[in-house]
């Protein structure tokens, strides 16, 4: 684990370095650990940050908050837990477009973050039988489609839970992303199926040791539940609700949000009926309606040999997608994925899709902002 990811945890513990002034606090300096070594003359002239904070940053204070870097990273070493700083190569792809994605996670299990089939599925906290049999066989479809398929959720009540435990009994991994540290399981009854998860899939946290799962940790954890993925699907919702503001952060981060229709009258479809009506959500039933937006059903397929063969063969629909990257970045160019696929007249979860290949073929890099560029 790089020493950095110290000098990163203590730096979040500083008010006002959130997650889009610690990039630009590590990008001024070229690492948490010079940001953390440099005079507060220097960190004054980093635009947006805030005199008090270059004071903490530079005062005796800051030794307690790397004491309490240090016990996070004893407690996380103590019970196999991953810490990943936003410059690892393993911190999700997805997630670190969004600009508010967290510094730090850390994560209990073993599972792929940026696996190309990623879903997150969220709904009311009291689903009707008719909610859990369509979560139930919307992710079970999927799973058996997808041996790479990833679950996502929140592990609470209702959908959250059906839709972790329909993953499991499908054989996939699903992660549930808590609003507190992992100390602890809420709601408790959930700690069998959490279980389960770290053995095929995870628990995953912004949060340290010792926080509680306050209701703002709620609001705050949605955007990493939206983030994760291509797309969110809510399955039932009322007219207010968690679910809605994942939904409505998944729209934000120009993913793809579906959302199953039920009758005007019913209470537990009027979130999404709403989310349909304001052409935020697009209209879903089944497995096979999600697969068709996400274009899952043509497998993206690993370029072999040179980017620009001349042999004369059928090109598929993903080569040509990396080409149309590969083009957009060609003159020396910094883009993000939103940009891409402006760019290139493709859907964010067809670029991202693109984009992780060409990373695992080396042809392509992300970098700390969010931008990805060829390599050289």
């Amino acid at each position: 684990m790089s020493s950095d990811v110290r000098y990163i945890i203590a730096l979040s513990q500083v008010n006002s370095v959130g997650p889009v002034m610690m990039r630009s606090l590590v990008s001024a300096f070229g690492s948490a650990e010079g940001v953390v070594r440099a005079s507060r003359s220097d960190l004054n002239s980093v635009q947006g940050l805030r005199p008090e904070a270059a004071e903490t940053i530079t005062s005796k204070v800051f030794d307690e908050y790397l004491a309490k870097a240090d016990y996070e990273l004893e407690f996380a070493a103590r019970h196999s837990i991953d810490v990943l700083p936003f410059t690892s190569p393993r911190y999700p792809q997805r997630l670190s477009q969004c600009s508010s994605a967290p510094a730090t996670l850390f994560l209990k299990g073993d599972v792929n973050l940026n696996s190309v089939h990623m879903l997150s599925v969220v709904g009311t906290r009291q689903p009707s039988e008719e909610g859990k049999r369509l979560t139930y066989e919307i992710v079970s479809e999927l799973g058996r489609r997808y041996a790479d398929m990833v679950v996502v959720s929140g592990l609470a009540y209702g959908v959250d839970v059906a839709a972790h435990r329909a993953a499991l009994e499908a054989g996939v991994a699903t992660i549930g992303v808590v609003a507190h540290g992992l100390d602890q399981i809420y709601p408790s009854r959930h700690r069998d199926v959490a279980a389960q998860m770290v053995q095929n899939g995870g628990i995953l946290t912004e949060y340290f040791t010792g926080t509680r799962p306050d209701a703002p940790n709620f609001v705050a954890r949605n955007r990493i539940v939206a983030g994760l993925s291509d797309a969110t699907l809510v399955v039932e919702s009322g007219a207010k609700g968690g679910s809605l503001i994942t939904a409505n952060l998944a729209f934000d981060f120009s993913r793809d949000v579906y959302a199953i229709p039920g009758r005007p009258a019913d209470q537990m479809s009027a979130g999404c009926n709403a989310l349909i009506a304001k052409n935020i959500a697009q209209l879903v039933c089944d497995a096979d309606d999600i697969e068709k937006n996400l274009g899952w059903s043509q497998q993206p397929q690993p370029i072999q040999g040179d980017l620009f063969s001349s042999v004369e063969e059928p090109v598929s629909e993903s080569a040509t997608g990396h080409n149309m990257i590969y083009e957009a970045l060609m003159p020396n160019k910094q883009m993000t994925a939103a940009q891409l696929s402006t760019a290139i007249g493709q859907s964010i979860s067809e670029v991202s899709a693109s984009l992780l290949l060409m990373e695992l073929e080396g042809q392509v890099r992300l970098l700390p902002d969010g931008t990805y560029v060829l390599n050289k």
